[in-house]
C-alpha cells in the first residue's frame, strides 16, 4: 500500500509538472502545443485499472492473434487501421469513447484468451 502511494504521488507531481509546462508553453507554437498535449494525454489517459498502457504488448498480442491491421479494425468496426497502428506505436492512446473502448475491451480479451472473440 505504501509504494502504491508513493506511486500515486509520483504520478501528481508529474501531472503537476505537465500543467506548469502548457501554462508557460501554451502561447508557444501549434506543433509545440500538440506535443505537450500528446505527452499528457498519454500520461492520463495511458492507464487502464492502474496499469500502464503497454504500446509494444499490444502489437504482440494483435500479431499473435494472427491478425493484421486491416483485419483487426475490420473486426472491430474501427473505419482506419491507421487508428490502431497509432495505439500500437504511441502516437495516441485508445482513449474512452466507441473506438477507444472496442480495442481495450478486445485487448483486455486478448490478454486472457489469446485468441480474441469479438
Amino acid at each position: 500500500m505504501e509504494e502504491q502511494d508513493t506511486i500515486h504521488k509520483a504520478q501528481y507531481q508529474l501531472f503537476r509538472a505537465y500543467i506548469e509546462r502548457l501554462e508557460t508553453h501554451f502561447s508557444q507554437s501549434d506543433i509545440q502545443r500538440r506535443h505537450i498535449l500528446h505527452s499528457l494525454d498519454k500520461l492520463i489517459g495511458g492507464h487502464k485499472q492502474g496499469q500502464p498502457f503497454d504500446y509494444a504488448e499490444t502489437r504482440k498480442i494483435r500479431e499473435s492473434s494472427g491478425l493484421t491491421l486491416r483485419e483487426l479494425a475490420k473486426k472491430l468496426g474501427i473505419r482506419s487501421p491507421q487508428t490502431i497502428g497509432n495505439y500500437e506505436r504511441g502516437i495516441s492512446n485508445p482513449s474512452a469513447g466507441s473506438k477507444g473502448d472496442k480495442y481495450l475491451s478486445w485487448l483486455e480479451q486478448a490478454r486472457d484468451t489469446k485468441v480474441p472473440q469479438t
